[in-house]
C-alpha cells in the first residue's frame, strides 16, 4: 500500500493536475494520466494533499514528498490566506474567459518566459509527453516516464516568474469551516516534520479556533469577508475541527488542544441520534428532506469516520470509555453497512485494528512534541508528572513508564 500511494503522489505532483510551476493541486483530472485537470483549486483538496505529503515523508524521506508539501504550503499561504487568518474556499479554472488561462502556455508564452532557445528545447520535452492541448501546452510530465530529470524541474523554476506575473482567477474567499480545518491539519502535521511551518500552523489555527469555536449557539459553516461566521456547522465542519485540534495537541504537547477538540465533538452532540450522527441536525436553519449521515469516504473523508478517529483518540487520552465505546460501535457499524463499497470504506477500515480491547496509547507529558510519531494514532499529551515522559496504557490499565527520552526512543522504534 505505501509503494502504491508513493508512486501515486510521485505521478500526480509531476503531471498536469499538479501546478508545478506555482503551487497546488488542482481539482481533478479529465483523463487517464492525470494530464489535463479541470483547474480549479479547492481548499480541501490541498489540505488533504498536504496530510498525505506529510504522512509518506515521516514514513519514508523522499524528497519528492517534502518537495510537494512545500510548494503546497507555499501556494495556500501566498494566494489563498486571507486577511484575517483563514483560507478561501477555492481558486477559479478561467482566467479572463480561458480555461487554464493562468496554468498553461502558448509556444509564444514559453518564448517570452525562456528565450528562443529554451522554449524550443522544452517545447521538445512537452512533446515528449504529450502535453499539446488544443493550441496550449499542459505542463506535464507523462507518469510511465518515472520522475523527471532535473533539466525538467530547471525549466519549471525559469517558468516561476513570469508565471507570477500573470493574472490569476477569480479567487472565492468565503471560509468554509470543514475546509480550513482540513488545511490547518495538514499544515499541523507538516510542522512536526518540517518546524519552519510551526509558527504558521499555529496561527492557521488561533484564527481557525477564533472564528469556529463552539459557542451558546453553536459553531457557525462559513465566513464571508468582512461580516460574521454564520450558518450552522455540519457534522463535517464539527469533526474536521476537532481533528485539526487533535493534530495541533500532538504537534505542540500542549493539552489546551485537546479541550479545544472536546468542545467540538461535544458540539456535534446536536447531530447524534443515539446511533449515528446526521450530517445536518434536525434544528438546521435549512433541514434536509432526507436525514443523510455520511458514511462514504469521497473527495472528503467520511465525516461519520472523521467523528470516531476524534472519539477514538480523545476517549483514550483523556479516558472517556463512552466515547470509545462510541467510535468502536461506529466502526462495527460502518464495516457491516450491506450498502458500503469497500473502495469507499478506507477510513473505516484505516481505525479498525485500533478498535480492540487490548489496544494501547500513548500519553506524553505536557509540553513534549515527537518528531518521529508512534505507528498508530493513540498518541498525545496527558496530565503526567514532571518526572515522567509518558505512559504506554489501554483502557484499563497502564502497562509501561517511560522514564526517560531513551525508554521514549526505544518505544518508538518498536
Amino acid at each position: 500500500m505505501l509503494d502504491q500511494a508513493t508512486k501515486t503522489v510521485g505521478a500526480i505532483y509531476y503531471s498536469g493536475s499538479y501546478d508545478g510551476v506555482r503551487g497546488g493541486l488542482f481539482r481533478y483530472s479529465t483523463d487517464g494520466v492525470w494530464k489535463v485537470p479541470h483547474f480549479e483549486k479547492m481548499a480541501y483538496d490541498n489540505g488533504l494533499w498536504l496530510r498525505l505529503c506529510a504522512r509518506l515523508y515521516e514514513r519514508d524521506q523522499q524528497e519528492v514528498f517534502a518537495s510537494a508539501f512545500h510548494q503546497t504550503a507555499e501556494w495556500l499561504l501566498r494566494e489563498m490566506r486571507l486577511e484575517d487568518g483563514l483560507f478561501a474556499a477555492a481558486m477559479d479554472a478561467d482566467t479572463q474567459g480561458i480555461e487554464g488561462g493562468s496554468f498553461t502556455w502558448t509556444f509564444e508564452e514559453l518564448e517570452a518566459a525562456l528565450g528562443p532557445e529554451d522554449a524550443k528545447s522544452f517545447r521538445r520535452i512537452l512533446e515528449a509527453q504529450g502535453a499539446a492541448w488544443g493550441q496550449r501546452w499542459v505542463i506535464h510530465w507523462h507518469p510511465a516516464q518515472g520522475l523527471p530529470p532535473s533539466a525538467w524541474t530547471d525549466r519549471l523554476s525559469a517558468l516561476k516568474p513570469s508565471a507570477m506575473e500573470r493574472a490569476l482567477p477569480f479567487i472565492d474567499p468565503k471560509c468554509i469551516q470543514a475546509w480550513n480545518a482540513w488545511i490547518v491539519s495538514g499544515l499541523a502535521e507538516g510542522a512536526r516534520l518540517f518546524p519552519d511551518y510551526q509558527a504558521v500552523a499555529f496561527e492557521a489555527a488561533e484564527a481557525h479556533w477564533a472564528t469556529f469555536k463552539p459557542g451558546e449557539y453553536g459553531s457557525p459553516h462559513v465566513k464571508y469577508p468582512e461580516k460574521h461566521a454564520s450558518g450552522q456547522a455540519f457534522l463535517d465542519d464539527l469533526a474536521a475541527s476537532a481533528h485539526a485540534c487533535i493534530s495541533l495537541a500532538q504537534g505542540t504537547g500542549k493539552m489546551m488542544w485537546l479541550e479545544r477538540a472536546v468542545a467540538f465533538v461535544e458540539a456535534a452532540e446536536n447531530h447524534w441520534n443515539g446511533s449515528a450522527y446526521f450530517f445536518a441536525t434536525p434544528r438546521q436553519e435549512d433541514p434536509a428532506f432526507i436525514a443523510h449521515y455520511d458514511w462514504e469516504d469521497d473527495v472528503l473523508p467520511s465525516a461519520q469516520s472523521t467523528m470516531a478517529s476524534c472519539l477514538l483518540r480523545l476517549g483514550h487520552l483523556l479516558g472517556r470509555p463512552e466515547w470509545t465505546e462510541r467510535a468502536c460501535a461506529l466502526v462495527a457499524r460502518a464495516l457491516s453497512h450491506p450498502s458500503l463499497a469497500s473502495d469507499r470504506a478506507w477510513s473505516w477500515w484505516e481505525l479498525a485494528p485500533w478498535t480492540r480491547p487490548e489496544a494501547a496509547h500513548l500519553l506524553l507529558r505536557e509540553g513534549l512534541s515527537l518528531e518521529r510519531s508512534p505507528n498508530h494514532p493513540l498518541w498525545g499529551p496527558g496530565d503526567l508528572p514532571a518526572n515522567v515522559y509518558g505512559q504506554v496504557c489501554t483502557m484499563k490499565a497502564c502497562t509501561l513508564v517511560l522514564n526517560s527520552k531513551s525508554d521514549l526512543d526505544a518505544y518508538l522504534l518498536h
